[in-house]
């Protein structure tokens, strides 16, 4: 039996925030140069990239699943709002 997929919000929380500081840093006139240039030494954001975490119906936020009734009362709506946005960031970029 395959293990079920979990999403922690923690996580998902710094996460988020990290590419956020990130993405103010590279689009900065300031710092653009210097970020663009340890991000081409430094390749795990690109490995943070090609390992996304594929996502399907048994993907659990802070433990619960989507069609959870408790889930959108708890914090796993937000975990997962925070999982999406940091996907799209990602992707974005």
């Amino acid at each position: 039996m395959e293990k079920m997929a979990n999403v922690s919000s923690w996580l998902a929380f710094f996460k988020l925030k990290g590419l956020l500081i990130l993405k103010l840093l590279w689009q900065s006139p300031l710092s653009s140069s210097l970020v663009m240039i340890e991000n081409a030494s430094e390749p795990r954001l690109i490995l943070h990239v090609a390992k996304q975490q594929p996502l399907s119906l048994e993907t659990a936020f802070d433990g619960l699943l989507r069609d959870d009734p408790q889930f959108l009362p708890s914090d796993s709506a937000a975990c997962l709002s925070e999982f999406l946005t940091q996907r799209a960031l990602i992707l974005q970029q």
